[in-house]
């Protein structure tokens, strides 16, 4: 089974910090403005000094896999730091005054309790985590100039999809259900945006990796990433999202119960 799933490693595991750049596909992402739509563009935000390395080497890392590039157009929206779970800092953009002059894609984004009712009577699960999500949604490349950002150190445009656009995560959405149609059909995997879940029936091992390999080669197929490190594998409970998956229930994970109880105290 190890010997089996290591024939992927090469090509779908990914094990890089920063994953390679993912190729241009028919589900590019669009960015379509409304009518009289203008550049928009402000002066950066101030970035404290104790940033500025973290924020210069994470536009370096970006850059130099291609994720970004160089930009020269009157665009710019502004850059920001949020932390993340544990205690780094995320390089995030303000694409509020794009977003507000994009037209809204209409392809439904899934309720995840409607997902989690599909596994039902499902005994063992697999949890592949997708390598870096929007990263390996590239954006229409007449469409590049539009997502510009400014920082301290140049001004740069998305090759990849960043967080923060609003049609994001339909489109990515799209991608993964159109590419993963046959396994969804079948019944064996279910989709959220970047989250995936295979569960089968049985408990049998060697059924569950004939699923699970299946999948993994349409993956493969699709030139999409997964972090190895991060996937939680022949399970018989796994947390999709924000929800407990096992046999016998589901119920929210402890963090958004936590989250919950916090906002109405």
């Amino acid at each position: 089974m190890a010997s089996l799933l290591e024939t992927y490693e090469p090509t779908v595991f990914e094990t890089r910090t920063i994953p390679r750049l993912a190729p241009h596909r028919q589900w590019d992402l669009h960015i379509t403005e409304e009518e009289g739509a203008q550049p928009m563009a402000a002066r950066p935000y101030p970035v404290a000094p104790q940033h500025l390395p973290g924020l210069d080497l994470q536009i370096a890392a970006l850059e130099k896999a291609g994720i970004i590039c160089r930009s020269r157009n009157l665009n710019g929206a502004l850059v920001l730091f949020a932390p993340k779970k544990d205690g780094k800092l995320r390089l995030c953009i303000d694409y509020s005054k794009l977003n507000r002059q994009t037209l809204r894609d209409c392809y439904p984004t899934p309720v995840a309790s409607d997902l989690i009712a599909r596994t039902k009577g499902a005994r063992m699960f697999s949890n592949p985590d997708l390598q870096s999500g929007f990263d390996q949604l590239c954006i229409r490349e007449c469409d590049q100039y539009k997502t510009a950002f400014v920082s301290p150190g140049g001004q740069y445009e998305w090759v990849t999809c960043p967080f923060g656009l609003s049609n994001a995560p339909n489109y990515f959405q799209r991608l993964m259900n159109d590419i993963l149609h046959e396994h969804i059909a079948v019944g064996y995997c279910v989709c959220y945006c970047d989250d995936l879940l295979i569960c089968t029936a049985s408990d049998d091992p060697a059924e569950h990796l004939l699923k699970l390999t299946t999948l993994l080669d349409t993956v493969q197929q699709h030139d999409l990433l997964i972090k190895g490190s991060k996937s939680k594998l022949f399970r018989s409970q796994v947390e999709f999202p924000g929800f407990n998956v096992s046999e016998e229930w589901w119920s929210p994970t402890e963090s958004k119960v936590s989250a919950v109880v916090l906002a109405s105290a």
